[in-house]
């Protein structure tokens, strides 16, 4: 696997659509959850985009990066959202390598040491796994089940 992270607009426009049309594959179709994907996160200068591509070049995970200053979900910690990775490439460790790389990035920023996400109730395990701590009762998100987790920096 190669990981790439990127600014909104250090990605070239195929790069661009390969993440958009990956996170309606998804999120849209994969888990028939209608909601507005897109939003002023994705261009926000701060945001990073983390992208992992298969070793033919295929776009095969994705994570996008929110720092503490941008409030994403309204939480005054780091945060990253939109975890996803294509059905055919589950189960090799790229999700995990993606929320690792993730939550390097955000912690060696200044300041915040703290990553704070809501994640799908259901991968409360993968999450726990990769050092995160349950910290709410499941909550409805766009018609999912979700709680919030932290991860704290070492």
């Amino acid at each position: 696997m190669a990981y790439r992270m990127y600014a909104f607009r250090e990605m070239d426009l195929d790069t661009l659509y390969e993440m958009l049309a990956h996170r309606f594959e998804v999120f849209v179709l994969g888990q028939k959850c209608i909601y507005h994907d897109f939003d002023e996160f994705d261009r926000n200068p701060l945001t990073r985009h983390l992208i992992a591509r298969d070793e033919d070049g295929r776009l095969v995970g994705y994570v996008r990066i929110v720092p503490a200053a941008l409030h994403y979900d309204g939480y005054d910690a780091h945060s990253f959202g939109r975890l996803s990775v294509k059905e055919a490439a589950r189960c090799r460790g790229v999700g995990g390598e993606l929320v690792r790389r993730a939550c390097a990035w955000l912690c060696s920023q200044p300041g915040e040491h703290t990553v704070r996400i809501s994640a799908m109730a259901y991968l409360e395990k993968f999450y726990t796994e990769l050092g995160f701590v349950r910290v709410s009762e499941p909550f409805d998100k766009e018609g999912v089940a979700h709680i919030e987790m932290v991860y704290t920096a070492q």
